[in-house]
């Protein structure tokens, strides 16, 4: 039994040698409180918390209904602006993709217990800008892109996912052509409902999102993931001609709207 246990002002700095050139990382400000925490199942039950600032960016996590025995125990972890070019050195250089700038930002809570583990919160990024390999100008990129995560469960090696939904504004850029091409996406919204893994059902797909220069895309079915597999109804409702003359076999001009249902 653990009745009281306080660090206070640590700072903890870690060398990784294992990329090249090897990184330090510095947690400073570091403040861990531990009480009430046992392997008897009678008694109070066990609290804990820890504040720090990683790289400039205060991280927080306070835990409750701690019990070793049996394991049972429910978390927050809540953090904003870490920057994620950090992370750089960690990423593959074959990836077919890289970051260019980003924040990240989470305040999510974690229970576990016999039930399994179950994760909720959201995550935000921001000043988003993912790039290709070998180009200059990014691909992706997005003022803001939020996500929400509402019950995620872990039991046994099995993923049950309640709902995630992407929310936000991106632009997104075709640099495959010269000059590229350039879509402003607004009000986009992608939901997944009811995904498990391994996949013994389809999952709900919904995509909504307001288009370059007026008009709506409305995404809206299943989907199974192994083996691939999809029922979709595809909706395109005054769509301007205009915006995708590039991707459109006809070398005339060409004006007008379209609708679509799919």
């Amino acid at each position: 039994t653990v009745d009281r246990f306080k660090l206070s002002g640590g700072i903890i700095v870690l060398e990784d040698s294992a990329i090249t050139p090897a990184k330090s990382w510095k947690a400073e400000g570091l403040n861990f409180d531990v009480a009430n925490v046992s392997t008897r199942k009678a008694g109070p039950a066990g609290t804990a918390t820890l504040n720090l600032t990683l790289a400039g960016t205060p991280i927080s996590i306070n835990a409750s209904e701690l019990y070793l025995t049996p394991t049972n125990g429910q978390a927050a972890l809540k953090f904003e602006g870490l920057d994620l070019a950090l992370l750089l050195p960690y990423v593959p250089s074959d990836t077919p993709a890289t970051l260019q700038s980003g924040r990240l930002g989470v305040a999510l809570t974690l229970k576990y217990g016999k039930e399994g583990t179950q994760l909720d919160g959201d995550v935000r990024l921001e000043k988003l800008a993912v790039l290709q390999q070998g180009r200059a100008r990014p691909f992706l990129s997005a003022p803001e892109l939020k996500i929400n995560l509402k019950n995620i469960n872990v039991n046994n090696g099995v993923f049950n996912i309640a709902a995630v939904e992407v929310s936000g504004d991106p632009t997104v850029v075709d640099t495959s052509l010269s000059p590229p091409s350039q879509f402003d996406l607004s009000k986009l919204k992608v939901s997944v409902e009811k995904l498990t893994w391994p996949q013994n059902e389809p999952a709900l797909l919904q995509i909504n999102s307001q288009l370059p220069k007026g008009g709506a895309l409305d995404v809206g079915g299943t989907v199974m993931l192994k083996p691939v597999k999809a029922d979709l109804r595809v909706r395109l409702k005054d769509a301007d001609l205009a915006a995708y003359q590039r991707y459109i076999p006809i070398s005339a001009p060409l004006a007008g709207r379209a609708e679509t249902d799919l």
